[in-house]
């Protein structure tokens, strides 16, 4: 089980790296931190940032929120235990969750356990129903693999004027709608740049 190995994973940090670092968490405990660097990474990541960006000293720099949590793992009071400070959203592609009264059923219960926000695919309706209810929401733009034959297929998004300006409306409708942040999955960075500079959403880049 993915829990049990997140256990004995955190129970081996503690015998091992913890114990060799001794030093370094000490100073973190009595000086605090101050990440220069926030990575925002997906749950099934199998890349560490800190080793992918080869930073020295890892744990000083790099502050990581978790995409995507696994519901079942957010409902298990461990998982706080292991996991105290990560920001951590769950969710699901909208067909396995269903319409709007589907989401905020699924959600409460997650919320009430931890969750600090949630990733949902489903429809604007949903996203505003959800943000009224005051739940932290993420939408999805550009390929959105559920949703992909409308955009082509399994494609970039945003490569001309015309699905440019979907992607661009896709996120304003999303920031009106409620949403706190929205994954932008393959969209060219030249157009997701212009989409960060007029828009208050925290975009989380999935090849964009």
């Amino acid at each position: 089980m993915a829990l049990e190995r997140l256990l004995k994973g955190f129970s081996d940090f503690h015998l091992g790296y913890y114990r060799e670092h001794l030093d370094l968490f000490e100073r973190l405990a009595s000086e605090g931190q101050s990440p220069k660097i926030l990575i925002v990474a997906c749950a099934d990541a199998r890349v560490d940032p800190g080793i992918l960006l080869f930073f020295a000293d890892k744990v000083a720099e790099v502050l990581v929120i978790s995409e995507k949590i696994p519901p079942a793992m957010i409902l298990d009071s461990r998982f706080r235990d292991v996991a105290p400070d990560a920001f951590a959203f769950p969710g699901d592609n909208f067909y396995e969750i269903g319409g709007t009264d589907d989401f905020l059923r699924w959600a409460f219960p997650l919320y009430k356990h931890g969750a600090d926000g949630f990733y949902c695919s489903g429809s604007l309706a949903t996203v505003k129903a959800m943000a009224d209810h005051a739940l932290p929401v993420c939408g999805h733009v550009g390929l959105i693999p559920s949703k992909r034959t409308w955009t082509g297929g399994f494609k970039a998004v945003g490569k001309t004027l015309e699905t440019a300006q979907l992607v661009w409306n896709q996120c304003k409708a999303l920031e009106v709608a409620g949403a706190f942040a929205v994954e932008i999955e393959v969209v060219p960075h030249s157009i997701t740049r212009l989409i960060a500079e007029r828009t208050n959403l925290f975009l989380i880049s999935m090849g964009a």
